[in-house]
């Protein structure tokens, strides 16, 4: 599991888990699953940048699906 906040597509996060499925897709034992951002520029307001950020359940969440694939 990636965790970033960083969006989705185009993030590090994605170049990172395409390096890890090209070179060590053998050795995986569940698909690589990435949390991150919204696919948004990030707002400068507090309140609005909670809900482009990644959180807590969203990571508990990716991790149970792995934990469970």
């Amino acid at each position: 599991v990636l965790l970033h906040e960083g969006p989705k597509v185009g993030g590090v996060g994605a170049e990172f888990s395409a390096m890890v499925s090209e070179d060590a897709f053998e050795y995986l034992s569940a698909p690589v699953k990435r949390v991150t951002s919204l696919d948004t520029p990030v707002p400068f307001a507090p309140c609005l940048e909670d809900r482009v950020m990644p959180q807590l359940n969203d990571l508990l969440e990716t991790c149970r699906e792995v934990a469970n694939y």
